[in-house]
């Protein structure tokens, strides 16, 4: 064969290889852009996979709130010892009468339940029963996010559940510490409340809002 001619051929057979190669190109970035879109997507499918079920979010979400309820307690005792370093200790006789006026509102809940009772509580029995309404109202709380998240839209029910958490914290921050306390005569005005001891309960219900949230996911995400 002359040179000429298998020159044409290579050159024809060099003209039409770029068109391959380009469309071999192609297709290699749709199927490693379907493969991203696929990891991207996998914990929002498996988030739409969790089918309803309120009686079983109802039991897991009250599991979350009691250890949210946890902690959201350490938070506090963690909270409470850094300010303690920060300010110079009262007083005995101060630190005892702070103490008897200063008693938190699951404290005050348990008093009027004993009163309903007929039962005058001390204040040690008051700390004891304060203890249950405290997580008992903690689960309970938990209970009502797990209702929520069972029945809610898809667009919530696929929110990240730290986001979710932090949320409903400030809801039950919100409509229990600042509006239920107050109103039932369990604690005194928010308006009254130094800040710092407001910011210590705003971060404390984030916390046990996350806890609550995550606790539950994670349960659920089991099924």
């Amino acid at each position: 064969m002359p040179p000429d001619h298998k020159r044409c051929r290579q050159t024809q057979f060099c003209s039409s290889n770029p068109f391959q190669h380009v469309h071999g190109k192609r297709e290699n970035y749709h199927r490693s852009l379907t493969t991203h879109q696929n990891l991207l997507e996998a914990p929002l499918i498996a988030s739409q996979r969790i089918r309803r079920a309120p009686v079983k979010g109802l039991i897991v979400a009250s599991l979350g709130g009691f250890v949210g309820t946890i902690l959201m307690t350490q938070f506090l005792i963690l909270w409470k010892t850094a300010a303690q370093e920060f300010h110079p200790p009262k007083p005995k006789s101060e630190a005892k009468q702070s103490e008897k006026e200063k008693e938190d509102s699951t404290m005050k809940a348990a008093e009027k339940v004993g009163e309903a009772a007929g039962h005058k509580l001390s204040r040690a029995e008051k700390k004891k029963a304060g203890n249950w309404i405290h997580y008992g109202f903690g689960a309970a709380m938990g209970g009502i996010y797990g209702l929520i998240r069972e029945t809610a839209p898809k667009s919530l029910r696929r929110m990240n559940p730290a986001i979710s958490g932090a949320g409903y914290g400030t809801a039950v921050f919100i409509g229990a510490h600042e509006i239920a306390v107050p109103a039932f005569g369990l604690g005194s005005s928010p308006l009254k409340e130094p800040v710092p001891d407001q910011i210590s309960e705003y971060l404390a219900h984030l916390v046990y809002g996350v806890g609550t949230s995550l606790t539950y996911n994670a349960i659920r995400r089991l099924d």
